[in-house]
């Protein structure tokens, strides 16, 4: 994916403060890589669209599964037959959706475990990020360095101060200017801004309205492994229904295939 010409990048965002806060103005965008060993890697695009003070992060893969599913229940496909199918769909490394909205010192973030959304608060404490004087070129510009230490890993991160704006990817966010890069310290995974863009569709970074389950952090990381461990005992705990070889078992573990290979946690660690 080409990358933006940092002069254009630096001079749409100069000239777009005056307009509607809470409607997006730009749309980033992230490759985010794991590096499993020397030889193999799996990469996935995220988008960060944002405004002067409010953002939003997610998969593009979830977005286009999602989409697909979404037309093929308005189409009258039957839940059975869209499971039954789900395996052919693309399955995005992090699902996770994240939200900061204007004035909130913390992200709001939205995980799908089976059917049910769980929504929890999340942060990164304040002057977690070391700034040093390191600088580095980007595509043209001018980027300063920054470490944190958060949830287990150690990263280093290129953010660009003459751009103020305090988002980049997934969780990262709070250092005075765009975040450009960002890896851990044994370099296996990664998130990389590959493209940048000014829209003017109108949409507003809004909180989600619909039913969820308050919970946190810790929790929900909780819930994600005992799925992957056991995809079928938590949705016999989930349905009160006892799932069986005939009832489409082997069916159901097929479809968790791709979940349990794509499940690599960044956080390792949470604080009581």
């Amino acid at each position: 994916m080409k990358t933006i010409l940092p002069i254009f990048f630096l001079f749409i965002f100069q000239h777009s403060h005056s307009q509607n806060v809470k409607n997006i103005n730009f749309e980033c965008k992230y490759i985010f890589t794991i590096n499993e060993d020397s030889i193999n890697s799996k990469s996935e695009i995220y988008n960060l669209e944002f405004n002067n003070i409010s953002s939003r992060y997610y998969s593009d893969t979830k977005r286009i599964k999602d989409s697909i599913l979404r037309d093929n229940y308005k189409r009258g496909i039957s839940v059975e037959e869209i499971l039954a199918n789900s395996n052919q769909y693309n399955t995005s490394i992090f699902p996770t959706e994240i939200y900061n909205y204007a004035g909130d010192n913390f992200l709001t973030v939205f995980e799908n475990i089976l059917s049910t959304k769980y929504q929890y608060k999340d942060s990164i404490k304040p002057n977690s990020w070391i700034i040093f004087k390191d600088t580095l070129s980007i595509n043209g510009v001018s980027c300063q360095l920054a470490k944190l230490n958060f949830r287990g890993r150690y990263y280093l991160a290129w953010f660009a101060p003459s751009i103020s704006i305090p988002f980049g990817p997934w969780k990262f966010y709070g250092l005075p200017g765009l975040i450009f890069k960002v890896f851990d310290t044994t370099k296996k995974y990664s998130f990389e801004l590959v493209n940048f863009k000014q829209v003017n569709d109108n949409k507003e970074i809004v909180p989600y309205k619909g039913m969820v389950i308050k919970s946190n952090a810790k929790d929900v990381a909780l819930l994600k492994q005992r799925m992957i461990e056991d995809p079928i005992q938590q949705l016999e705990l989930a349905t009160g229904t006892k799932i069986t070889i005939d009832s489409g078992k082997e069916q159901l573990m097929s479809m968790f295939q791709k979940e349990q290979s794509n499940y690599k946690p960044l956080e390792l660690k949470f604080e009581d």
